[in-house]
Order: C-alpha cells, then sequence, then structure tokens
C-alpha cells in the first residue's frame, strides 16, 4: 500500500481530531496500527481539546455505559469475605 498525497492529506487533516481512529483507518484503506505509525512518523498528534469539543458536542458511540448495579451475588460475597477478615482480625 503506498501513501498518496491525496491519502495524507485526509490523514493530516482528519487524524488530530478524529474520535474512532479505526473507522478513519478503515476508509483509508489501512490498518489502525498503520495509521497511527505513520501519523507518528509524520508528527502529527491528536489534538485533545478538539477531540473533548467534539465529544461534547454529540459523541459518536451514544451514551455512556450504565453503572453495574450490584447483584446480590456479589454483594453476599463482599459480606461474607468481610465477615470471615473481622473473624480472623478478632481471633488474632
Amino acid at each position: 500500500m503506498k501513501w498518496t498525497d491525496e491519502r495524507l492529506a485526509r490523514l493530516k487533516a482528519e487524524f488530530p481530531t478524529t474520535l474512532d481512529v479505526a473507522a478513519l483507518a478503515d476508509e483509508l484503506g489501512v490498518h489502525p496500527n498503520r495509521l497511527r505509525e505513520k501519523a507518528k512518523s509524520l508528527g502529527i498528534k491528536r489534538d485533545p481539546e478538539a477531540m473533548f469539543a467534539a465529544r461534547s458536542i454529540g459523541n459518536k458511540r451514544g451514551a455512556a455505559a450504565p453503572r453495574r448495579v450490584p447483584t446480590f451475588g456479589t454483594v453476599a460475597k463482599a459480606v461474607a469475605a468481610r465477615t470471615a477478615l473481622e473473624v480472623a482480625w478478632s481471633a488474632a
């Protein structure tokens, strides 16, 4: 695969602000790691301010995942572990 002028121009324009490097790599027809390596060799860095602004405007991945609610089994295991520790400490 050769890096054409069009691919390099698009890499320079979109890499600093892209949220999804894998999607950009897919559009350019390269592996994401190869895209990152080429950007690094060209001295192109990701712009954290632009990425933060893009995320605040609209996240491509959607809303954040809901927090995991502990189930009864995990709570019971935690309580059993704590009581076992308390018994061990009181016996010592």
